[in-house]
């Protein structure tokens, strides 16, 4: 899915100012967690490709930061909560009727 709100900026480690890169930012899950692919000019000009991969367990700590540090979010998790509950109920549903 392409991220509508997200964007990748790059600056060099000794640059005093981030500079806009792309807006054109995609995630995809799966088992093993998130990834996030993206491009970003080169110095040299072109682009380069890059991708972000956020491991399950990563992804946890993640969630449990954000939850904790943005506490008005609340109403998103239990709205995620709830979709991931009902698609495991429906999984075991086919599977037990299989």
């Amino acid at each position: 899915m392409e991220l509508q709100h997200s964007k990748v900026r790059r600056g060099g480690v000794t640059a005093r100012y981030w500079y806009g890169s792309t807006q054109n930012v995609y995630c995809a899950a799966d088992n093993e967690g998130l990834r996030f692919t993206f491009n970003i000019p080169s110095k040299g000009g072109g682009h380069t490709a890059v991708e972000l991969r956020v491991g399950s367990k990563d992804l946890r700590a993640i969630l449990l930061e954000t939850a904790q540090a943005l506490p008005k979010q609340a109403a998103m998790f239990t709205e995620v909560a709830h979709l991931a509950v009902s698609r495991l109920t429906k999984r075991r549903r086919k599977h037990d009727g299989a």
